[in-house]
Formats: structure tokens, C-alpha cells, sequence
């Protein structure tokens, strides 16, 4: 069998320069694509060009890396670089250092957009994010805390941080601190009006405990605000959440159980919501059989379900909705109660409803297989719509449950 030839370069010159993209794309777009981008970008200069912007996508901004970019060598990737990752490794007398070397790269990065900063000292977020921002062109802000050392000198401090990003779109938050309270409260401090909420804003992640400061002056921005995850929601906080009117996503957990009448209207005035993921535990009943009580057999001291309450507090015409079930050995909780779905499900709120997903904890101390837990699903939902698609997945990490006293 004759061995493949390579093409001349007089017919490979002629290939146009999109035909190379698309083939480092499909490389790109697997699970471990270093190695394999590293490789072609050693065939000829045209995959390395597409190469490259795959390669130097999202850059860890260490010393060693901040180093090189400065150097000439550098140059050849920064165009590239679309995602800023800044870690705990970078410490303030680091960024002493390389606040030059930054002052010189950074406006070489066009292309530049995401920035991401995990257990950074806020100072170097603050000065980082100064030196970014140029015409608004970051659009994604990533910011993880430690919990503990990494703190804002107050509320205001991390308020204009973020007000300095004049073209934000999506914010993420965990596990940040101020000083002045866990909460964000501003009390004490004479400085006027709040710096105004970045206007783009669209998504929002806030998993943090206390989240009312954060979220009453998001609220400003709530005509424009479509996404909101909140999977640390203090019962305190509930009445924050139908203030964000223009939701299309919303994702919701409990930090502290719900009090009967707490969920009864709080969906109501989110007349866009398109779809809602509840991330806090329904809880299954022990064995194999889920014969969950309904409202007319349930010793539980509330009347209604907290999760009846919140679905039935929808005023808007869901495309999709999911709901995480588990098995817990001990303490009291709402149990799921399947004739409480199905009657909910056969209202006009879910009318259009195209997509059910559960996410169930557990499913192999109680089920032979994830198979068999679906089937067991399906079949308490006998005569669901069949142009609604039901979905069963693992649950793959662990939300608050929702406990009662």
C-alpha cells in the first residue's frame, strides 16, 4: 500500500486560510486539546496561526508568565489571549514588581475580555482591573475569595471595583469579605450615592454567605439583568429576589429553610422567567418505591410544601425547570409528594414547559442503576405531556438541604 503523500506547497498555499480554522477548531473542541493544538501548530505556519488562538485562549498570569509576555517573544501570543486567569501565587509584592511589566502587556491585548482572579489580594484585582479596562471591553468578571483572608477594605471598595467595569456582563462571585460586615452594609459611612451598577450587566453568581448588600444595589441594574444564581439565599434575603423583574434564567438554593408563606408570591413579579433550576434537595422517600405522602397524608407541620409554594409563585410560562431530589438519613424535610407535580405540571404556568431535569443524589444506595431510578422517575410522572422532554442526571456536588425545625 503506497505510503500518503504530503501536498506541494504551490496547492497547499491555495487552501483557503478558513478550511485551516475549521480543522483546529474540531481539535480545539476536545476534552485535552493542549497536546494535540501543540502538534499542529508544528505543521506548517497557517496551523500554527489558528493553533495559537486556541493554545493562548486563557493565559494563568503567574511571575514566570507575566515575564515572558513582556518579552518580545511575547508579543507573538498576546493578540491571543481573550481570558486573564490571576491566582493567589501573584502576592502584593509580586504585583509591586510586575505592575510595569503589566502597565506594558496588557494594552497589547486587544482581544482580551474575561478576567478571573482566584484568592487575590482585592488590591491586585482593583489595580489589575484599572489597568485592563480600556472602552469597556472586559465583559466577564470572575472572582473567587478564600473566605477568609482575601478582604475589601469595605462595601464601597468592592462597589467600585465593579462600577469600574463600564462594559460587564457577567459577574461571578464566591466566598468574597468586607470589612464592614458580612452583609455589605453600609451604615456608618457618609459617601453619598452607590457607584452605579455597570449598566451591560446581564448574569449574575453570587455564592457567598449574606447576599442582601450585593443584591439591593444590583437591584438599580434590574431592568437589564436576565440571569441570577443565588445558591446561598438567606431567608432573610427572600424578598430581594422578585426585584430582579427581567429574569429569563434564575437559579435559587436556601442557606435556611423557607417559613410557610415565605415562597408564596416571591416568582410572581418575574413575568420573563424562561427558566428555573432549584438546587436545594427535595428529599425522596426511603426504599425503592417513591410512595412520597401527598399534601392529604404529610405529617409535616407546614401546609404546603416549600417547593409547591415556589412553583406555584411562577406567573410566567416556563420552558424549563429543574428540580434535585436525594435520599438524607436524618432530620425533618419536605418530602416529595408526586401528585403535588403532576397537578402542578397540568396548570397554564407550565403549559409550554419542553424541558423537566431532575439531578438525584444517592440514586446507587437505593437503585441498581441510574436506569433504574429514571424508570421509577418516569413512572410517577405517568401521563406527563409527551412534548415534554424529562431528563434524570446525578447530582454532582452537595446544596444546602432544607431543613425544618
Amino acid at each position: 500500500m503506497d505510503q500518503p503523500s504530503s501536498l506541494p506547497p504551490a496547492l497547499t498555499d491555495r487552501i483557503p486560510q478558513e478550511i485551516y480554522d475549521s480543522v483546529i477548531a474540531a481539535i480545539g473542541g476536545e476534552i485535552w486539546p493542549t497536546r494535540a493544538l501543540g502538534a499542529a501548530s508544528l505543521v506548517c505556519h497557517a496551523w500554527e496561526a489558528s493553533s495559537r488562538s486556541y493554545i493562548f485562549y486563557s493565559v494563568s498570569f503567574t511571575p514566570t508568565s507575566i515575564t515572558f509576555l513582556a518579552r518580545e517573544a511575547g508579543n507573538r501570543v498576546l493578540m491571543s489571549i481573550r481570558c486573564a486567569k490571576y491566582v493567589a501565587e501573584l502576592d502584593s509584592d509580586d504585583f509591586i514588581f510586575l505592575e510595569d511589566l503589566l502597565q506594558e502587556v496588557l494594552p497589547k491585548m486587544p482581544n482580551l475580555h474575561s478576567l478571573s482572579f482566584e484568592e487575590c489580594n482585592p488590591e491586585i484585582i482593583t489595580q489589575v482591573g484599572r489597568l485592563s479596562e480600556t472602552g469597556g471591553r472586559i465583559t466577564t468578571l470572575d472572582i473567587t475569595g478564600d473566605g477568609a483572608g482575601q478582604v475589601f477594605s469595605s462595601f464601597r471598595a468592592f462597589q467600585v471595583m465593579v462600577a469600574h467595569f463600564k462594559g460587564l456582563q457577567t459577574l461571578s462571585l464566591s466566598n468574597i469579605l468586607w470589612e464592614d460586615g458580612a452583609g455589605g452594609s453600609l451604615e456608618g459611612e457618609n459617601i453619598g450615592m452607590d457607584p452605579k451598577v455597570p449598566s451591560t450587566l446581564r448574569s449574575v453568581d453570587v455564592w457567598r454567605d449574606g447576599t442582601s448588600g450585593i443584591l439591593l444595589w444590583l437591584s438599580s441594574a434590574a431592568e437589564t439583568i436576565r440571569s441570577l444564581q443565588l445558591p446561598t439565599l438567606l431567608r432573610t434575603e427572600l424578598h430581594l429576589v422578585p426585584l430582579f423583574t427581567h429574569l429569563e434564567h434564575l437559579c435559587l438554593s436556601f442557606f435556611d429553610a423557607p417559613q410557610p408563606g415565605d415562597l408564596a408570591r416571591i416568582l410572581s413579579p418575574c413575568t420573563m422567567l424562561k427558566t428555573l433550576e432549584v438546587s436545594a434537595n427535595i428529599v425522596l422517600p426511603y426504599g425503592s418505591a417513591l410512595d412520597a405522602p401527598t399534601l392529604e397524608t404529610t405529617t409535616n407541620p407546614h401546609q404546603v410544601p416549600w417547593y409547591a409554594e415556589l412553583l406555584s409563585s411562577v406567573s410566567s410560562p416556563l420552558s424549563k425547570l429543574s428540580l434535585q431530589l436525594c435520599h438524607i438519613p436524618e432530620g425533618e424535610v419536605d418530602p416529595m409528594g408526586w401528585k403535588i407535580l403532576r397537578d402542578l405540571l397540568r396548570t397554564s404556568r407550565y403549559a409550554e414547559l419542553k424541558q423537566l431535569d431532575f439531578k438525584v443524589g444517592d440514586y446507587d444506595e437505593f437503585w441498581a442503576s441510574r436506569s433504574d431510578c429514571e424508570r421509577c422517575i418516569r413512572r410517577e410522572l405517568e401521563g406527563l405531556d409527551p412534548r415534554v422532554q424529562l431528563s434524570v442526571g446525578v447530582r454532582t456536588w452537595t446544596s444546602p438541604f432544607v431543613y425544618h425545625d
